[in-house]
C-alpha cells in the first residue's frame, strides 16, 4: 500500500468524523432551541432555589438525636 493511499484513508476517516461530529452538535443546538420556544428561555436549565436547611434544623431539634442500636 502506498503512503498516500494511506494518508488519503486516513484523511477521509477524519473527515468523516468531523461531519458526523458536526451533525451531532448542529442537532442538539436546534433541539436546545425548539425547547426554548416552546418553554421560554426562563425555563432552560434553571432550578428552583430552596433553602430547606431552617427547616430541617428546626426538625431535628423536634425530633431528637438518633439513637443508635
Amino acid at each position: 500500500m502506498s503512503a498516500i493511499i494511506v494518508i488519503e484513508i486516513i484523511f477521509s476517516i477524519f473527515l468523516l468524523a468531523a461531519t458526523v461530529l458536526f451533525a451531532v452538535r448542529e442537532t442538539r443546538r436546534r433541539s436546545g432551541a425548539n425547547l426554548e420556544q416552546q418553554s421560554g428561555p426562563e425555563n432552560i436549565g434553571e432550578v428552583p432555589e430552596h433553602n430547606i436547611e431552617p427547616e430541617a434544623e428546626q426538625h431535628l431539634s423536634e425530633v431528637g438525636p438518633a439513637e443508635s442500636s
